[in-house]
C-alpha cells in the first residue's frame, strides 16, 4: 500500500558548497504559503518564471530568485511544487533554510512524496 505524504518538505536541489546559482525546491500542500512567509505576495502564474525578492520574517532582503510555480498533479511530485532559483552563496542557502524551517520541514535524504506501508 503506497502512503501520501500530507506535509510540505523543501529542500537544496543543487550540489552544496560554492556556486553561481542554488535551486530549492519546495514540495506539498503549503508551497504556495511558504512562497507568501518569503514576502512574495502577488500572483504567481503557473509554469512561468517570475523574478521576485524573497525576504525574511523580519522585512529583511534575503536574495532576488526565479520563482517557479508548478500546481499538482503536473509537477515531479505529483505536489504543488515551488522553486527558488537563487545566487548560490552559503549565506543566502542558510538564510533560506532558516526562515523556511520556521514553517515547513527539510526533506529527508531519499525522500520523495510517497512512503510506503
Amino acid at each position: 500500500m503506497v502512503k501520501r505524504h500530507t506535509d510540505t518538505i523543501f529542500a537544496l536541489s543543487t550540489a552544496q558548497g560554492k556556486s553561481g546559482v542554488a535551486v530549492i525546491r519546495i514540495s506539498g500542500p503549503s508551497s504556495m504559503e511558504a512562497l507568501r512567509l518569503l514576502g512574495v505576495k502577488d500572483d504567481i502564474s503557473p509554469r512561468v518564471a517570475h523574478c521576485r525578492l524573497l525576504h525574511d520574517s523580519k522585512g529583511r532582503l534575503i536574495d532576488q530568485a526565479v520563482v517557479l510555480y508548478f500546481p499538482k498533479p503536473g509537477s515531479f511530485t505529483g505536489e504543488d511544487v515551488v522553486e527558488l532559483q537563487v545566487h548560490g552563496s552559503r549565506a543566502v542557502i542558510r538564510l533560506l533554510y532558516e526562515e523556511l524551517q520556521t514553517f515547513i520541514r527539510i526533506a529527508e535524504p531519499g525522500n520523495s512524496p510517497y512512503v510506503h506501508i
